[in-house]
């Protein structure tokens, strides 16, 4: 039980039960090795039952790697034992749904397996990534890069909103051509590790060819952000979703500054109300959703943790981390005891599934890598780079009993900006 491994938080506006609750609600999503996994697992929650989705999964261990680091191993090779001959990694454990086309998901795997096997410092985990992240992209390549675009398309899950109107090479979102980049980067750096220079060249080229793809054909000058893209018809869609905060991750151009003033404005987006909404409160596609998922109505105007936890991720990433620390400050305060699937933008109150794993997880990650800012390197141990807003500094804050990948706990405290680490190797 994660549950036993429980560090002990002190955070201001955070009650201690609320971080216990977040492990308590992963606790619950917990499965034994079902549908082709060799390891247990973990389901969304709640009503999905003992199904797993590639995504979820994915998610939940972005906060379960730091509670029970043994199982972030086993997440990487139950994602080896699922993925096809053809190097799709499988959108859910047994299909629900009958599509006409293979499909994948959101491949945020290739973010989470890529910190596992850093933090691993194992030679075998890392080249076990890295096979997994080689067939995948291939697949990626092969069955949903348009031959004349460059861009990636997706379908039906492979993005959100989910696309459930097209096949293939139709439609370019922002998220999966910005995760699909960041899988051929993430695959580099493993390759460069694992001694394979000429594979990791090869990985940055795919990474250049697909940003300068969104770059040239996602980006709408007049509006000054990214909007998905119609290959068939060659033109942009008009829909103006959270994901377009995604173009951080890209070269700047003089493009960043009009993506944070899109950011900033409270009528788009909510920004200092409640955390980022998923589309734009102006655009027509905007609408509200309570009580049970109902498909792509929730993911039209709702809350969600994953997009928001990708947009501090970019954020920083392009060195806006007081932005990024807003953020995280706004979505800990909308999050915390409150692990919903998603949430009413306005209201805040918790929809869908009440104890969701991949809120509870991100809201995890979110406060020890983001709030705490910590890292850990098998070579050089825990590091530590808080990211605090505004309202938590000069504030005492820890983070007593986390447990760490080689088998010892450390605490943080942090009083008055300064930072003290203690912990077994240092």
């Amino acid at each position: 039980m994660l549950q036993e491994h429980t560090p002990l938080l002190q955070l201001p506006n955070c009650p201690p039960e609320d971080f216990e609750k977040a492990v308590w609600t992963l606790d619950q999503c917990r499965i034994p090795a079902v549908s082709g996994c060799v390891r247990p697992a973990y389901a969304p929650g709640g009503e999905y039952g003992s199904l797993w989705w590639s995504l979820d999964y994915a998610l939940a261990m972005e906060g379960i790697k730091w509670l029970d680091f043994s199982q972030a191993i086993d997440f990487i090779e139950n994602l080896c034992a699922v993925q096809d001959t053809d190097g799709r990694v499988p959108l859910y454990g047994r299909p629900i749904l009958r599509h006409d086309t293979p499909i994948g998901s959101l491949p945020k795997f290739l973010d989470t397996a890529f910190d596992i096997a850093i933090m691993s410092g194992s030679s075998k985990v890392r080249q076990d990534t890295l096979g997994l992240f080689t067939r995948n992209l291939a697949w990626w390549c092969s069955a949903r890069q348009d031959p004349e675009t460059k861009l990636i398309s997706a379908v039906f899950e492979e993005t959100f909103i989910p696309n459930t109107d097209s096949a293939a090479m139709t439609y370019a979102p922002m998220d999966a051509n910005i995760q699909i980049i960041r899988g051929f980067l993430n695959a580099a750096k493993l390759a460069e590790l694992c001694g394979e220079a000429d594979a990791a060249a090869d990985f940055r080229d795919k990474a250049g060819e697909i940003s300068t793809a969104v770059e040239r054909l996602l980006w709408n000058e007049e509006r000054g952000c990214y909007l998905p893209y119609d290959i068939l018809k060659h033109k942009q869609i008009d829909l103006l979703m959270g994901s377009t905060f995604l173009g951080f991750f890209l070269r700047d151009s003089g493009r960043h500054a009009r993506l944070r003033e899109l950011l900033l404005n409270p009528d788009e987006f909510n920004w200092g109300i409640r955390p980022l909404t998923s589309v734009s409160k102006r655009d027509p596609a905007f609408q509200i959703v309570t009580g049970r998922y109902c498909g792509n109505p929730a993911w039209s105007g709702s809350v969600w943790a994953l997009i928001n936890d990708a947009v501090v991720k970019v954020l920083n990433s392009a060195g806006y981390r007081q932005e990024s620390a807003q953020l995280v400050e706004q979505t800990i305060a909308a999050f915390h005891g409150n692990y919903a699937e998603f949430l009413q933008p306005f209201t805040g109150s918790g929809e869908g599934v009440k104890d969701y794993a991949w809120t509870a997880g991100l809201f995890i990650r979110e406060i020890i890598e983001e709030v705490f800012g910590l890292a850990w390197m098998p070579d050089r141990g825990l590091a530590a780079s808080p990211n605090l807003p505004v309202s938590l500094q000069k504030t005492h804050l820890s983070l007593e009993g986390l447990p760490l990948p080689d088998g010892t706990n450390a605490t943080i405290v942090i009083d008055d900006n300064i930072v003290t680490l203690n912990y077994q190797g240092r």
